[in-house]
């Protein structure tokens, strides 16, 4: 028996028999062309190979569609955007006819180089796009080098099975017979990839980024994944066997309970309602948000409209996008974030200087008062698209009123503008801002008087203020959101939001942990703002519970000294509530 450990992507226990599928490493040839004649049919051949390859994406979002659904298929439209990178097409062309390369040889170099720059970037949504990349101009490739095979053969995969790769992309999913897939491994990928967003979809239990699974796992042998923990074992003992078993037997019947009371609303014992809302990514996650019972979006992030493009989106583009969410989630309401791209998350829009602390430089906001045709475009958009539903628009990274105020003169502006024009706007649409920065939470008391509710980005509040960087594995025991300090500022922030009459949130991954959600409800928390996954998990808890437990237990952690001695409690007092969410517990961590 051997124990892998992973990424947990998608929750649940699979057990079944494994089936590795071998993608063979590309071997690329250096051929010099010795023609003129040579050289415009290697160009001619690389337009070629990037036209079937549209075609092929084209006929796979199709056929994902009839499975999936509209949204999930939507994902390939950024694997389109990729493809039609005009940088990479046009560095590959230079290089054939300036260097006289082949094709392959020029488009493997312009990807590497790309694929090097995106894992320097410090936002982990961008280092995990690198799949995207490598997906898509592997099906290049494979119209260029003859010998190269990049897909999966359908025909191997009639039986059902657990598989194991060293990547997969979510154009995989197309060779994949219905119902075949028990789970899957993979040795590269993150929880926020396509790959892991459709498998969660199809509830597909997926631990990615496990090390050299595909070294040890063997076609045939048993094999157990957990994909709530991002533990992998191979050749299982009956013991172990048997134990899972009945683990998966649990996880199966609680979902099935879940989900058939997913409608019920989120309320206390007690008569407490409580806003339970998800973060949303990708428009691709808004079936999953609707499936799990939840009708409001507290964060909708909106950088991907920006992000693998070389201009930004049109005004019209995201109008669509805006509206399209508000629609769906009527009448629930959308909460917009405008734009959080910074110094490690622009490509070829805005031109930006390397930044030795991008997650502290000229992002977000700043970017938005210092590039204020992006920031109108963005805000002509939202305010255009706010008649078809209940929006709400936030600020991100503000960190004085100063910058508050030189942001709602803008909103205003430009909302007065488009009235002026007699361009239809929502006559309510509540305005707010992240608190994620430790000077804006000193100053909460001033902010609560410009707007009409917090969101408080947990993620980087802590990282902020405990000097802490999230991303550094060796620092990772120190990002402790239940530090003293950490608590102290989310409740101080509670409190003004409060004595000036505004709602308060929380987006963070705090949101979604079943026990940091009590802590912050007991806080005094009016809405959870979380990754869908964890909905009906948080949701189950707040209707077994009454407010004024989980404030009494709140009020005595808040006086204990460490972040230890609190969480140690507070499993103490709500072990029966949480009892089942170990099951859970790890990817309630995914990014949120």
């Amino acid at each position: 028996m051997k124990t892998l450990s992973g990424i947990p992507a998608s929750p649940g226990i699979a057990i079944g028999l494994i089936h590795v599928i071998n993608q063979e490493e590309l071997s690329i040839k250096e051929i010099t062309l010795d023609t003129p004649g040579k050289v415009q049919s290697e160009v001619e051949n690389f337009t070629l190979a990037l036209r079937k390859t549209e075609e092929e994406l084209v006929a796979v979002q199709k056929m994902l569609r009839s499975h999936l659904g509209k949204d999930e298929a939507s994902i390939f439209d950024a694997h389109l955007h990729i493809l039609k990178d005009i940088a990479i097409s046009q560095k590959t062309a230079a290089i054939i006819k300036n260097e006289k390369k082949n094709a392959a040889f020029a488009l493997k170099r312009v990807v590497d180089e790309t694929i090097v720059a995106f894992n320097a970037m410090q936002d982990d949504y961008l280092r995990q796009r690198v799949l995207d990349v490598q997906d898509v101009y592997k099906r290049v490739l494979n119209h260029l080098v003859e010998d190269f095979v990049t897909g999966v053969d359908p025909v191997d995969l009639s039986e059902k099975s657990v598989f194991v790769a060293r990547s997969l992309g979510p154009y995989d999913f197309a060779f994949f017979e219905q119902g075949s897939m028990l789970g899957v491994v993979t040795e590269t990928g993150g929880a926020a990839s396509h790959f892991a967003i459709i498998a969660r979809s199809l509830d597909i239990p997926a631990v990615v980024g496990c090390e050299g699974v595909t070294l040890t796992a063997v076609n045939g042998a048993t094999i157990i994944i957990d994909g709530g923990h991002g533990t992998v074992i191979l050749n299982p003992d009956s013991d172990t066997l048997e134990k899972y078993s009945r683990q998966q037997k649990r996880y199966i019947s609680r979902e099935q309970k879940l989900f058939a009371q997913r409608d019920l609303p989120p309320i206390t014992i007690d008569g407490r309602m409580i806003d339970i809302a998800a973060n949303l990514e990708l428009p691709s996650e808004i079936t999953s948000i609707l499936e799990h019972g939840c009708r409001n979006i507290g964060l909708c992030r909106t950088e991907f409209l920006y992000l693998l493009k070389k201009s930004p989106p049109t005004e019209e583009e995201q109008f669509q996008t805006y509206s399209d969410f508000l629609k769906k989630m009527h009448p629930g309401y959308v909460i917009i974030r405008t734009f959080d791209l910074g110094g490690d998350k622009i490509s070829g829009m805005i031109k930006t200087e390397s930044e030795a602390n991008p997650a502290l430089g000229w992002r977000a906001i700043r970017i938005c008062l210092d590039e204020e045709d992006l920031f109108r475009t963005q805000l002509r958009a939202i305010l255009r698209a706010s008649i078809f539903g209940n929006l709400k628009v936030m600020f991100p990274m503000i960190s004085s009123v100063e910058e508050l105020r030189r942001a709602l003169k803008i909103y205003n502006e430009v909302k007065k503008e488009l009235l002026g024009k007699l361009v239809p706007v929502s006559e309510r649409i509540d305005v707010g801002v992240m608190i994620e920065v430790p000077s804006a939470a000193l100053v909460a008391d001033e902010l609560a008087k410009e707007v009409d509710f917090f969101s408080i980005g947990t993620n980087d509040l802590t990282q902020f203020l405990l000097a802490v960087d999230r991303g550094n594995k060796r620092l990772a025991p120190l990002f402790d959101s239940h530090n003293p300090a950490v608590l102290k500022m989310i409740k101080s922030v509670i409190n003004a939001a409060h004595s000036n009459g505004i709602w308060v949130g929380v987006c963070g991954e705090m949101a979604g942990n079943p026990l940091s959600a009590l802590l912050l409800l007991g806080m005094g928390a009016d809405e959870l703002s979380m990754n869908t996954i964890s909905v009906l998990e948080i949701k189950r808890i707040i209707r077994s519970i009454t407010f004024d437990e989980i404030r009494s237990v709140v009020e005595e952690a808040l006086t204990l000294e460490s972040s230890r001695k609190i969480s140690v409690f507070l499993q103490r007092k709500f072990r029966k509530k949480v009892s089942f969410s170990h099951l859970y517990q790890e990817v309630f961590k995914v990014k949120s």
